[in-house]
């Protein structure tokens, strides 16, 4: 069973209800994405060996969306990388810092730690996003984008709706999909949405799922429901993929 295509947010600022949470959840996840909330009350160095003492083969994804200047960014990365070592796989980075603070993070990064930019948190829709700052979100994503990719990014948060556009104009890049949610499921804070099933169909390369998982009544049982979908999911465009050959 491969879970690499599924990211799980622990999105807890209390330490038993990470160890519960990991725990209950057979199999244990491939990916756990650690954020602020986490890193925050913990630390990063508490938060990572939290998660590696009870799911010791998960890869570990720091979301922290680093935005400073080029020389700040470029140091933090390099700290995270030398103190640890292969137990942090993916970290966020804001492409609002510019090309030369994301040419820093890379190269940074490099050998270690997957680089992965952020342009608009799919919190914002486009309405609002355009109220609170008079621009338009589809055309500040693209610009953004291509800073990245100009800049050596090969991996970006992207929200459902602009997947299809991404990965026509950038075929290669690979694209981390936040805001999935169940069908009928409550949008909570998030604007920009999809099913796990639709998002994979679009073209997603990692799914973040987190609260329909960590405060569901039966956080196992809806893992189990997520894999299932997953994976049907993925046969179906293998076969599909196949028959269009």
């Amino acid at each position: 069973m491969n879970l690499d295509c599924i990211a799980l947010a622990l999105d807890f600022s209390a330490e038993d209800k990470v160890i519960d949470l990991l725990k209950s959840l057979n199999p244990k996840p491939s990916i756990l994405k650690i954020g602020l909330e986490l890193c925050s009350v913990f630390g990063i160095e508490r938060a990572v060996e939290l998660c590696k003492a009870h799911s010791p083969n998960s890869k570990i994804f720091l979301d922290l969306k680093l935005h400073d200047i080029p020389n700040t960014v470029g140091k933090t990365i390099l700290g995270i990388k030398n103190n640890f070592g292969t137990d942090v796989n993916y970290l966020t980075v804001h492409t609002l810092g510019g090309a030369e603070m994301i040419k820093a993070s890379v190269e940074a990064g490099v050998g270690k730690i997957t680089i992965i930019g952020v342009s608009v948190l799919t919190s914002h829709s486009a309405e609002n996003f355009r109220n609170d700052f008079g621009i338009d979100l589809g055309t500040l994503s693209k610009k953004l984008l291509k800073v990245g990719v100009d800049n050596g990014l090969k991996w970006f948060v992207s929200s459902p709706q602009e997947i299809i556009s991404i990965k026509a104009s950038y075929p290669s890049v690979k694209l981390v999909t936040p805001g999935i949610r169940k069908e009928g499921a409550s949008l909570q804070d998030q604007k920009r949405v999809a099913t796990p099933r639709r998002a994979l169909e679009l073209g997603a390369d990692m799914l973040v799922l987190g609260r329909s998982i960590t405060q569901a009544e039966n956080p196992n049982s809806s893992w189990i429901e997520l894999i299932q979908e997953v994976e049907d999911t993925k046969r179906s465009l293998e076969t599909k993929k196949i028959a269009d050959c």
